[in-house]
Protein backbone atom coordinates (compact mmCIF):
# COMPACT_ATOMS: atom_id res chain seq x y z
CA UNK A 1 0.00 0.00 0.00
CA UNK A 2 2.96 2.35 0.96
CA UNK A 3 4.00 2.01 -3.14
CA UNK A 4 0.66 2.12 -4.13
CA UNK A 5 0.44 5.56 -2.27
CA UNK A 6 3.68 6.87 -3.69
CA UNK A 7 2.62 6.05 -6.98
CA UNK A 8 -0.25 7.81 -7.16
CA UNK A 9 2.07 11.00 -5.90
CA UNK A 10 4.28 10.53 -8.84
CA UNK A 11 1.31 10.51 -11.28
CA UNK A 12 -0.24 13.75 -10.02
CA UNK A 13 -3.41 12.39 -7.98
CA UNK A 14 -5.01 14.73 -6.03
CA UNK A 15 -3.75 15.50 -2.55
CA UNK A 16 -7.17 14.21 -0.70
CA UNK A 17 -6.93 10.27 -2.60
CA UNK A 18 -3.14 11.02 -1.88
CA UNK A 19 -3.82 11.48 2.13
CA UNK A 20 -6.47 8.36 2.23
CA UNK A 21 -3.90 5.69 0.77
CA UNK A 22 -1.36 7.27 2.78
CA UNK A 23 -4.08 6.31 5.74
CA UNK A 24 -5.23 2.83 4.20
CA UNK A 25 -0.99 2.01 4.13
CA UNK A 26 -0.67 2.98 7.72
CA UNK A 27 -4.07 1.54 9.07
CA UNK A 28 -2.99 -1.56 7.21
CA UNK A 29 0.98 -1.77 9.15
CA UNK A 30 -0.96 -1.48 12.28
CA UNK A 31 -3.03 -4.38 11.86
CA UNK A 32 0.02 -6.84 10.48
CA UNK A 33 2.06 -5.95 13.41
CA UNK A 34 0.48 -3.37 15.88
CA UNK A 35 2.84 -0.63 14.97
CA UNK A 36 3.44 1.75 12.22
CA UNK A 37 7.23 2.02 11.41
CA UNK A 38 9.01 4.76 9.94
CA UNK A 39 10.34 3.07 6.23
CA UNK A 40 12.47 6.38 4.88
CA UNK A 41 14.70 6.37 7.83
CA UNK A 42 15.40 8.85 10.39
CA UNK A 43 18.67 9.19 12.29
CA UNK A 44 18.60 9.34 16.08
CA UNK A 45 22.27 8.80 16.81
CA UNK A 46 25.56 9.62 15.42
CA UNK A 47 26.27 12.03 12.45
CA UNK A 48 27.23 9.37 9.56
CA UNK A 49 30.78 9.52 10.78
CA UNK A 50 32.68 7.48 13.02
CA UNK A 51 34.30 9.19 15.98
CA UNK A 52 34.66 9.54 19.49
CA UNK A 53 32.95 12.85 20.32
CA UNK A 54 29.61 12.80 22.17
CA UNK A 55 27.19 12.80 18.86
CA UNK A 56 29.24 10.72 17.38
CA UNK A 57 29.03 6.50 17.20
CA UNK A 58 31.98 4.33 16.77
CA UNK A 59 31.04 1.12 16.48
CA UNK A 60 27.22 0.89 16.93
CA UNK A 61 26.05 -2.79 17.64
CA UNK A 62 23.45 -3.05 20.07
CA UNK A 63 19.98 -1.29 20.00
CA UNK A 64 17.11 -1.43 23.26
CA UNK A 65 14.31 0.66 23.08
CA UNK A 66 12.42 0.42 26.15
CA UNK A 67 8.27 0.95 26.99
CA UNK A 68 8.93 5.12 27.20
CA UNK A 69 10.22 4.51 23.54
CA UNK A 70 13.74 5.65 25.19
CA UNK A 71 16.75 4.43 22.60
CA UNK A 72 19.57 2.87 24.46
CA UNK A 73 22.64 2.03 22.23
CA UNK A 74 25.56 0.05 22.46
CA UNK A 75 28.96 0.79 20.81
CA UNK A 76 32.22 -0.18 20.56
CA UNK A 77 32.52 -4.01 21.20
CA UNK A 78 29.28 -3.87 23.86
CA UNK A 79 27.13 -6.45 21.75
CA UNK A 80 23.88 -6.64 24.10
CA UNK A 81 22.16 -4.72 26.84
CA UNK A 82 19.22 -4.82 28.57
CA UNK A 83 17.14 -1.47 30.14
CA UNK A 84 15.45 -2.24 33.29
CA UNK A 85 11.46 -0.94 34.69
CA UNK A 86 14.12 1.20 36.53
CA UNK A 87 16.03 2.35 34.06
CA UNK A 88 19.10 0.41 35.10
CA UNK A 89 21.22 -0.12 32.06
CA UNK A 90 22.60 -3.92 32.17
CA UNK A 91 25.66 -4.80 29.61
CA UNK A 92 26.66 -7.80 28.46
CA UNK A 93 30.87 -7.48 28.46
CA UNK A 94 31.19 -10.19 25.96
CA UNK A 95 35.27 -9.64 25.86
CA UNK A 96 35.63 -9.18 29.50
CA UNK A 97 33.11 -12.18 30.39
CA UNK A 98 30.54 -10.60 32.32
CA UNK A 99 27.18 -8.91 32.93
CA UNK A 100 27.63 -5.10 35.10
CA UNK A 101 24.34 -2.86 35.98
CA UNK A 102 24.56 0.71 35.94
CA UNK A 103 22.35 1.90 37.82
CA UNK A 104 20.05 4.97 36.52
CA UNK A 105 22.37 8.23 37.10
CA UNK A 106 25.33 5.97 38.79
CA UNK A 107 29.05 7.00 37.89
CA UNK A 108 30.24 2.95 37.92
CA UNK A 109 29.24 0.10 37.17
CA UNK A 110 28.03 -3.26 39.23
CA UNK A 111 29.61 -6.89 38.77
CA UNK A 112 26.08 -8.78 38.80
CA UNK A 113 27.44 -12.17 36.92
CA UNK A 114 30.83 -13.41 35.77
CA UNK A 115 34.11 -12.81 37.17
CA UNK A 116 35.82 -11.01 34.14
CA UNK A 117 37.92 -14.03 33.88
CA UNK A 118 36.37 -16.71 31.11
CA UNK A 119 36.12 -19.81 32.48
CA UNK A 120 33.29 -22.80 32.61
CA UNK A 121 32.64 -23.01 36.29
CA UNK A 122 29.12 -21.38 37.55
CA UNK A 123 30.64 -18.61 39.10
CA UNK A 124 32.37 -17.43 35.40
CA UNK A 125 30.64 -16.81 32.05
CA UNK A 126 32.63 -17.10 28.46
CA UNK A 127 31.95 -15.33 25.71
CA UNK A 128 28.52 -14.25 27.12
CA UNK A 129 26.53 -13.40 23.82
CA UNK A 130 22.57 -12.22 25.21
CA UNK A 131 21.45 -11.11 27.93
CA UNK A 132 17.51 -10.97 29.41
CA UNK A 133 16.26 -9.59 32.80
CA UNK A 134 12.94 -10.53 34.33
CA UNK A 135 10.84 -8.66 36.40
CA UNK A 136 12.29 -10.00 39.58
CA UNK A 137 15.63 -9.11 38.31
CA UNK A 138 17.24 -12.25 38.02
CA UNK A 139 19.23 -12.28 34.83
CA UNK A 140 19.57 -14.70 31.86
CA UNK A 141 22.64 -14.87 30.03
CA UNK A 142 23.24 -16.86 27.10
CA UNK A 143 26.87 -17.66 26.80
CA UNK A 144 28.48 -18.50 23.50
CA UNK A 145 31.60 -20.76 24.34
CA UNK A 146 30.07 -22.35 27.14
CA UNK A 147 27.24 -23.46 24.98
CA UNK A 148 24.49 -22.86 28.07
CA UNK A 149 21.93 -20.46 29.14
CA UNK A 150 22.46 -19.82 32.74
CA UNK A 151 20.32 -17.80 35.53
CA UNK A 152 21.81 -15.32 37.91
CA UNK A 153 19.57 -14.29 41.15
CA UNK A 154 19.79 -11.25 42.25
CA UNK A 155 22.92 -11.05 44.70
CA UNK A 156 24.13 -14.57 43.64
CA UNK A 157 27.74 -14.86 42.47
CA UNK A 158 27.06 -18.18 40.96
CA UNK A 159 24.66 -19.01 38.11
CA UNK A 160 22.40 -21.74 37.68
CA UNK A 161 22.43 -23.81 34.28
CA UNK A 162 18.75 -23.72 32.46
CA UNK A 163 19.77 -24.47 29.24
CA UNK A 164 22.63 -26.31 27.92
CA UNK A 165 25.28 -28.70 29.76
CA UNK A 166 27.21 -27.36 33.07
CA UNK A 167 30.88 -27.24 32.60
CA UNK A 168 30.49 -27.94 29.01
CA UNK A 169 32.92 -25.58 26.47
Amino acid sequence: LRRQAQRLAQRQVPLPVRRQARRQARRQARRYNGTYWNVTGVTYAGTGTSGTAWNQLYQPSGVFIDSNDNMYISDSGIRYLYVDANQSIYINDAYNNRIVRWARGGSTGVLQAGTGTAGSALTQLSYPYGIWVDSISNIFVAELNNHRVTKWAPGSSTGVVVAGVSGSS
